[in-house]
């Protein structure tokens, strides 16, 4: 899978010219042009506003993005209320991308703080007067807005190559917080009940408690290599993969690795977990099968099958939709396998460049794979298809797309392009672009 521009070499002028070659040439100065044109629309956005929306609107203040819990914070004093509020206990209420903006408390605070009779009138045309606070800049009083509120909604968190992980209001476009620690580009993220994990280029993978987005434990194990993925297997047991081509579990409430998995020859990509089982996608153009010889201690693995023969390329991710396996590589083609026979039942060729990430949602009871490329497409399979039939295909990035999820009828999508992007998913209207990250955003996904 190619790194990002700002990674990239540009080849030495000796090279031979063939067209292959300069079509590549070609694709890497427009990614590169696109790369200027956004960072200078980042420049541009940041010194519009205020520093609290580049540093995060919470800055060092703890922030509860838990289930159904709302914005930890000390009382100042100054308003007169107590914003230190608890979870209501309304599990997986509180941080649902969901298109109502009922959920958000009815709140004119920020008005009065602004003393601008112009933004105060236009902010009586927003239910909390967070649009016209965000306008106007005002850190001060959009703080006492969030924190007021019993529960926050609309979040999503992104992670990129400046080494950031970002949480956003994905609504106001608002950047709540901004996690800071990674040595190294921030590859993967993953979302658990309890934590927020991330995984970076520094080879260690970071645990943020989300009762107060401070990370809490540092893992660390592998060697010289990226964290590229992260799965949840089971109540604390996560699976990482790397760029030093293991793949290693975890115990993420004790900080213990259990076991180390050994058997690709190039790096590990991705991972899935499903009905007891690990799989594994490679560089080496294998997807392999793990199971557990103990259930309980998850220290004893074993490859039990290797899957190859259908890409001729690198297999850069996968993903369980009932019982098949799919798979996306750098030869354009997405793989389904039977996993009972471990045998490829279809064959897609939709691209013809590199499938870049896979993600399953529901729609009206059927399973739908979104598959993101390096040219800038989103693309829909039905997987109660038999034919995995394509649906439709939008584009509104200007570079490769990393990772797209839905969640409803809202997709939130990263890229080359240095965005993640909030869009209607029927429409592909951008309902929110979210600036900030000075690189590449790497991944994305919706807070539970």
């Amino acid at each position: 899978r190619t790194r990002p521009p700002s990674v990239m070499k540009r080849a030495p002028s000796s090279t031979p010219s063939t067209a292959a070659a300069a079509a590549a040439a070609a694709s890497i100065d427009e990614f590169w042009t696109y790369g200027v044109l956004y960072a200078e629309q980042v420049a541009l956005n940041r010194a519009r506003v205020s520093p609290w929306a580049r540093d995060g609107l919470f800055g060092d203040d703890d922030l509860d993005v838990g289930c159904g819990a709302a914005v930890h914070a000390k009382d100042d004093g100054d308003d007169g209320a107590a914003v230190d509020a608890k979870d209501d206990g309304d599990d997986g209420a509180g941080v649902d991308a969901r298109n109502d903006d009922a959920a958000a408390d009815q709140d004119d605070d920020g008005v009065d703080a602004l003393n601008d009779d112009a933004a105060a009138a236009a902010a009586q045309e927003d239910d909390d007067g967070v649009d016209a606070l965000v306008a106007a800049g005002d850190g001060e009083a959009l703080r006492k807005v969030y924190r007021s509120r019993k529960k926050l909604t609309g979040l999503v968190v992104t992670c990129g190559g400046d080494n950031l992980v970002r949480v956003w209001d994905w609504r106001r476009g608002v950047c709540l917080k901004v996690l800071r620690g990674h040595a190294a580009y921030v590859w993967s993220v993953l979302v658990t009940d309890k934590w927020l994990l991330t995984g970076s280029g520094d080879s260690t993978i970071r645990v943020v408690d989300r009762a107060t987005c401070r990370c809490v434990r540092v893992l660390r194990g592998h060697e010289d290599g990226y964290v590229q993925g992260l799965t949840l297997l089971h109540g604390s047991v996560v699976a990482s993969s790397s760029g030093d081509r293991t793949v290693r579990i975890w115990d993420v409430e004790s900080g213990e690795q259990l076991a180390v998995l050994r058997g690709h020859s190039r790096c590990v990509w991705q991972t899935q977990y499903y009905d007891g089982r690990l799989y594994s996608c490679s560089k080496d153009r294998t997807i392999r099968v793990w199971q557990p010889q103990d259930q309980t201690k998850n220290t004893k693995w074993k490859c039990t099958a290797v899957l190859r023969g259908i890409h001729g390329k690198s297999i850069n991710t996968i993903l369980v939709v009932g019982d098949r396996l799919w798979s996306g590589g750098d030869d354009g083609c997405i793989g389904v396998w039977s996993l009972k026979t471990h045998e490829c039942v279809r064959l897609l060729h939709p691209e013809n460049g590199t499938i870049m990430t896979l993600s399953l949602h529901t729609a009206n009871g059927s399973r739908r794979v979104l598959a993101g490329t390096d040219q800038a497409k989103v693309m829909e399979f039905d997987a109660t298809d038999k034919a995995c039939k394509l649906l439709s295909t939008q584009r509104y990035h200007h570079g490769y797309v990393w990772a797209v999820h839905q969640r409803g009828g809202v997709r939130v999508s990263s890229s080359l392009d240095m965005t993640a992007k909030v869009v209607d998913a029927e429409s592909g209207e951008t309902l929110r672009t979210l600036y900030g990250h000075g690189a590449p955003v790497l991944n994305a996904a919706f807070l539970l």
